[in-house]
């Protein structure tokens, strides 16, 4: 047996150990996504993205913000390609009313109807990902938990 490990160099593989297939095809939010956020007191001001990990790239926008952000809409995308396609895109479309950086001046409905139209002018289908309010609030209270303790 330990022959056998030192001949494969992978350690003590259990049965059951490594990555666990996805759920729907989309394994749980980690993948290429193409996301949209806003600040929670407004949605005027949009920022447009892509990401592997949607709700750690709010999380790290959010550390710089002083204004609390949420996560307005996420797309799943077949692969990381189409989502930069996609990221430019919207940007194209959008550059109109660029503010800063990847903000621009639209709210997400508008955004979500460039992104059906990139859809189909592309022959593209993306996968659209409710934004459930309890991954929400749990995100919500662990940000206020963290402001309130000082860190």
């Amino acid at each position: 047996m330990a022959a056998e490990r030192a001949k494969s160099g992978r350690g003590g593989r259990r049965v059951g150990a490594g990555r666990k297939p996805s759920v729907h095809g989309w394994s749980k939010l980690d993948g290429n996504f193409f996301y949209v956020m806003h600040e929670i007191d407004s949605d005027r001001v949009c920022k447009i993205g892509i990401a592997q990990r949607p709700f750690s790239r709010l999380a790290a926008h959010q550390i710089p913000n002083w204004r609390r952000l949420k996560m307005a809409v996420i797309y799943g995308c077949p692969n990381a390609q189409i989502a930069s396609a996609l990221e430019n895109y919207i940007r194209v479309t959008l550059r109109g009313r660029h503010v800063l950086g990847e903000w621009f001046e639209a709210g997400p409905s508008e955004i979500e109807r460039e992104v059906s139209g990139f859809s189909v002018a592309h022959g593209v289908q993306l996968h659209r990902i409710e934004v459930n309010d309890y991954r929400r609030d749990a995100y919500e209270r662990n940000v206020t938990q963290k402001i309130g303790a000082g860190g």
